[in-house]
């Protein structure tokens, strides 16, 4: 079980192939190492004879022989050096440090096997180092410079360095050592890189395949497709992880599709719709509805905005032009209301809200926003502001004529106009928030107040007269109309009182009730007058018969002495003279005559004597 995960059978490969690929690199490196060695040689030679070559043109230009032999056997020393040798141009031995014979041509020499460069390195004066044919040794032909010789007879001619290296036995003894171990390393690499492949394709290429063809039937649009986990234990968490992501991911595409259905409807429903404006192309899409509607079109493709913007009417142009650069280039948030004209020639009003994409560099690269169809709303405004301006003239004109107050159910004032600010005396908030009671006067008993609040509470119109009371503590009449509000569940929540100002009419009913009252007291007195009109000649012939009876009577039997008698006539005469004025006065009064009699002098002790005289018996 500890094997089934790549984290550990990995290492363990890897670790294989490592060891298979350092046997490879031991066997190609030792060939290289060989060849190193070789060129090493070579190069090595080369120095050495170019050391050889200048020390013997330092002895040649002497002349010395002696020395020159003692300089090759010197270098002989070397256990590499297998000769030194110097030939002159024909290739005869003249100094040779392992015999004594010079100046004699040896044609066996292994020097011999130079003879056909010698006409080339003395032609190019340049040496030239070489290898043997089984790589055991380096030969090299150097030529150098004699200037005379003792012994010799001849000028100066040039001659030949001939050296011989020998490459290291061991080296080349431990090369077949290490061939044959690097073989055994090759045959071990290829048996692992074998078995590698074999695991690899079984333990990571089939699962790869596995799951990328999972993935390619997912990008193909099968939702269906699963990932079967089996293999390592990292396969198969890749494949949970797999399925898991489709299943999220069908979760997600179904999000996507209901929010894309949500985002529709409420186009649909709200009359909105997508609009761009690609800048560089300088091309504009709409709403199909609104590309069909204004337009024409019945496709929805990209249009030039010169032709887009002919439906907007001119007047709003430079507005809709001018909104669209300033969201381009101020990065100002764009919105905008415009007028448009549709195919029927009707003008519609259209709200454009929305911003522009950017690129990295802050520069616009297009502008989306959202287009919307407020023809009903603005109509719908201007309605309402209509209906709002007859509402305000219709309260002003409620206000300049009638009172209106709101309470609440347990008549706390919650509203009052300016009109009955004005005809109570009392400012809005010395009214609001407290009781109606502030208003009562004693004019009216509890029994109708009781009547009042039984009418309304039972959600009824109550109407009727009030007489209430002024700041200042004057009264006043209103003709009131109290009318229950209710909320949308049908229970009352506040009351409504309208009331008029009565208090002239109520005043001038009470004067006219006044003034019948004295009408009717005139017209007694007028029919008083009619009658006192009609009796008083009777009366006065009444009262004359009994003044001139009286006279008659006091004359005859005045003489006679009889006190009380006269007494008696006396009385009959006064009270006689008296009716005959009050007869006159009623007459008077009966007339109407506008002119008053003049004062005349009264004896107050004679009425009141008179007075008593009358009043005397009664009491």
């Amino acid at each position: 079980m500890m094997f089934k995960s790549l984290r550990l059978r990995m290492p363990l490969l890897l670790l294989c192939f490592l060891v298979a690929a350092g046997g490879l690199t031991l066997l190609v490196a030792i060939p290289l190492k060989n060849r190193s060695v070789e060129a090493h040689g070579v190069e090595q030679m080369r120095r050495q004879i170019d050391l050889i070559q200048s020390g013997l043109n330092t002895i040649l230009r002497r002349g010395d022989l002696t020395d020159v032999r003692n300089y090759l056997g010197s270098v002989k020393l070397d256990s590499t050096v297998v000769r030194a040798l110097l030939l002159d141009a024909e290739a005869r031995v003249i100094v040779d440090p392992g015999r004594k014979l010079e100046g004699s041509a040896v044609a066996s020499t292994p020097h011999a096997e130079f003879v056909f460069n010698v006409e080339r390195v003395l032609a190019t004066r340049r040496g030239e180092v070489r290898l043997r044919a089984d790589k055991a040794s380096v030969l090299g032909l150097y030529p150098v410079t004699r200037a005379g010789l003792e012994f010799s007879l001849q000028p100066k001619h040039s001659h030949l360095v001939d050296m011989e290296y020998d490459l290291d036995p061991q080296t080349l003894a431990e090369r077949h050592v290490v061939v044959s171990v690097l073989g055994c390393f090759v045959l071990v690499m290829c048996g692992m890189t074998v078995l590698l492949g074999v695991i690899l394709d079984r333990e990571v290429t089939h699962p790869v395949q596995r799951l990328l063809k999972v993935a390619q039937d997912i990008a193909a649009g099968d939702r269906r497709v699963r990932a079967v986990p089996v293999g390592s234990s990292e396969f198969i968490a890749l494949s949970n992880a797999l399925n898991q992501m489709i299943t999220a991911l069908i979760s997600q595409q179904r999000a996507l599709a209901a929010r894309e259905l949500q985002l529709r409807l409420s186009h649909e429903f709200s009359g909105t719709g997508t609009f761009e404006w690609h800048i560089a192309r300088n091309t504009v899409r709409g709403p199909s509805r609104f590309w069909m509607n204004f337009l024409g079109e019945t496709r929805y493709r990209p249009l030039p905005l010169a032709e887009a913007v002919k439906v907007v009417i001119p007047a709003d142009r430079a507005l809709f032009e001018q909104s669209l650069n300033d969201c381009a280039m101020a990065a100002a948030p764009l919105s905008v209301h415009f007028r448009c004209r549709d195919r029927d020639g009707l003008v519609h009003w259209l709200h454009l809200v929305g911003d522009a994409e950017r690129n990295a560099d802050g520069s616009a690269r297009r502008i989306v926003a959202l287009a919307r169809d407020e023809t009903a709303e603005v109509a719908a405004r201007d309605q309402l502001l209509a209906t709002t301006r007859e509402l305000e003239f219709q309260k002003h004109a409620l206000d300049q004529h009638t009172i209106v107050a709101i309470t609440d159910l347990r008549g706390i004032i919650t509203y009052v106009n300016d009109k009955a600010c004005t005809v109570s005396g009392y400012a809005r908030e010395a009214l609001l928030g407290r009781s109606h009671n502030i208003l009562k006067s004693d004019a009216h008993d509890a029994a109708f107040f009781q009547n009042l609040w039984q009418t309304i509470s039972s959600g009824q119109v109550w109407r009727g007269e009030l007489q209430n009371r002024r700041r200042d503590g004057s009264n006043y009449w209103v003709a009131t109309t109290i009318v229950p509000h209710f909320d949308p569940d049908g229970r009352a929540d506040s009351y409504i009182a309208m009331r008029t100002d009565i208090t002239t009419r109520v005043t001038g009913e009470n004067e006219r009730a006044r003034l019948r009252l004295e009408l009717h007291q005139t017209q007694k007195t007028e029919a008083l007058g009619l009658l006192s009109g009609g009796i008083a000649h009777d009366f006065n012939n009444l009262l004359a018969a009994i003044l001139g009876h009286a006279e008659l009577a006091k004359r005859r039997f005045g003489a006679v002495g009889e006190g009380r008698l006269a007494a008696y006539l006396l009385e009959i005469t006064s009270a006689a003279e008296r009716g005959r004025d009050l007869v006159q006065r009623l007459l008077t009064f009966s007339r109407g005559d506008s002119e008053q009699p003049q004062p005349q002098p009264l004896s107050l002790a004679a009425e009141i004597r008179d007075c008593l005289r009358l009043i005397g018996p009664l009491l």
